[in-house]
């Protein structure tokens, strides 16, 4: 703070803040109030703004567990709800006022095969942190045997025995989420 007076000389002022100088004061803005007092006890004021500022990241204490679904008859699952069991800490936002999120969104359609769900955590400040869990979908479903082979027989050699015949070339074959000519067909 620079002061001049008429009477008083330089470094005979009383100056003082409120709040005090090491006095703690939450997030947010804080003004905070100089005042200055010359010796015949003649007082002027200025403000200025104090801001504190969170700019710790929460912490994860437990992300999601990783899920699973059975695809239904167009190959695919619905995404549940990762959010609702991760745990989480900070130093500034009180539990149950982060903003969790998750990508892909609950209710979201995926494939078969193994997904990434990332889930995000905010908190009040808007500091972030992510944690990662995957959602696996399967195909429970058996495939559908359209056509079987026909029977077949073939005559004895010598021996009285006969080699089998490829029975598969023949079976036709569906399933809601294998393509053709993807199949594994054994005899």
């Amino acid at each position: 703070v620079s002061v001049t007076d008429n009477c008083t000389p330089a470094g005979s002022f009383t100056i003082t803040q409120s709040p005090a100088a090491g006095s703690l004061v939450g997030i947010g803005s804080h003004t905070v109030t100089i005042t200055v007092k010359d010796q015949a006890g003649n007082t002027v004021t200025c403000t200025a703004n104090f801001t504190v500022t969170d700019n710790t990241n929460p912490v994860i204490v437990t992300c999601a567990p990783s899920q699973s679904a059975a695809a239904n008859a167009n190959c695919q699952a619905l995404v549940p709800d990762f959010t609702a069991t991760v745990s989480v800490t900070d130093n500034c936002t009180p539990a149950g006022s982060f903003t969790i999120t998750q990508s892909p969104a609950a209710g979201s359609l995926v494939g078969i095969g193994s997904h990434t769900v990332t889930i995000t955590v905010k908190d009040q400040a808007g500091n972030t942190v992510t944690c990662t869990a995957n959602f696996t979908v399967t195909d429970n479903t058996n495939p559908v045997i359209v056509t079987c082979a026909p029977s077949q027989s073939a005559a004895a050699n010598a021996n009285c025995l006969a080699p089998v015949p490829n029975f598969t070339a023949s079976v036709s074959v569906t399933d809601n989420c294998t393509p053709a000519g993807s199949f594994t067909i054994t005899q």
